[in-house]
């Protein structure tokens, strides 16, 4: 199962609580740097999210599936979501309660 099937699967059976927080790990391999086009001002030699990964495991397909993964999120009107540049990145989702927009 891939980390959206997860997602879709936790909202659309309301797995998750009001106050609870979906946790997507892996978010931000520098695999997935390519797909989102935003310059980053870096010293020279380091690679922004400095996070080496195994070539044939996790090459330009898990890339592309991750940076899928997060513009499906971002876009998702019943979440909002923050990454947090820790390591190979982390995602923090909630559900925007639309009865109590706090």
């Amino acid at each position: 199962l891939s980390y959206k099937q997860y997602y879709d699967t936790v909202l659309e059976k309301n797995i998750l609580s009001e106050n609870g927080i979906i946790i997507a790990d892996n978010t931000a391999f520098d695999c997935v740097i390519p797909f989102i086009n935003i310059p980053v001002p870096m010293p020279d030699g380091v690679k922004p999210l400095d996070a080496p990964y195994a070539e044939g495991q996790q090459g330009p397909e898990f890339g592309l599936g991750v940076h899928t993964f997060n513009e499906y999120i971002r876009k998702d009107a019943r979440c909002e979501a923050v990454m947090l540049p820790i390591s190979t990145g982390i995602t923090l989702i909630r559900r925007i309660n639309s009865a109590n927009n706090n």
